[in-house]
């Protein structure tokens, strides 16, 4: 009886279908800006939200920075902190800028401002860029294009 059992286990065994995982997965990611001060105030940022970053001199010279891939959305958020998205900010002149900035508070869509040296930028978030561009007055020239979801 123990043989059976044994040649049972055996036969249950070889049926199994061993698989090994072969999906690839993003370990780190890396940015580098060509402007020095850009570069300094991001390691700056990284530095103090607590996230742990290495410099990587590419063979060109060009300076980067890396960090693991678990922390994207926190470096995300403070990229967007500092810089200016692509396609979520318009500069406009002042009595637009608060035309716009009116409208945007009338249809509650939450909005934040950044200075640069040449004005202030109205800058959204991603998910409300349709709502955005459905201000009346939203420039035509807009060369920048609508938001589309990260894959």
């Amino acid at each position: 009886m123990h043989r059976i059992s044994i040649l049972l286990s055996i036969l249950a065994l070889g049926g199994c279908d061993y698989r090994v995982a072969t999906t690839s997965r993003t370990t780190s990611e890396s940015v580098a800006y060509s402007n020095a001060s850009d570069q300094e105030r991001f390691k700056q940022a990284l530095s103090s939200a607590g996230i742990p970053f290495d410099v990587v001199t590419e063979q060109r010279g060009q300076e980067s920075v890396r960090w693991d891939a678990s922390y994207s959305a926190q470096v995300d958020r403070i990229k967007d902190s500092l810089f200016l998205p692509s396609g979520r900010n318009l500069r406009l002149d002042p009595q637009r800028q608060s035309q716009f900035k009116a409208w945007l508070e009338k249809n509650a869509v939450p909005y934040r401002t950044i200075v640069q040296a040449d004005g202030e930028y109205v800058v959204w978030e991603e998910a409300d860029a349709e709502r955005v561009r459905a201000w009346p007055q939203f420039p035509a020239y807009y060369d920048n294009p609508p938001a589309s979801p990260r894959q």
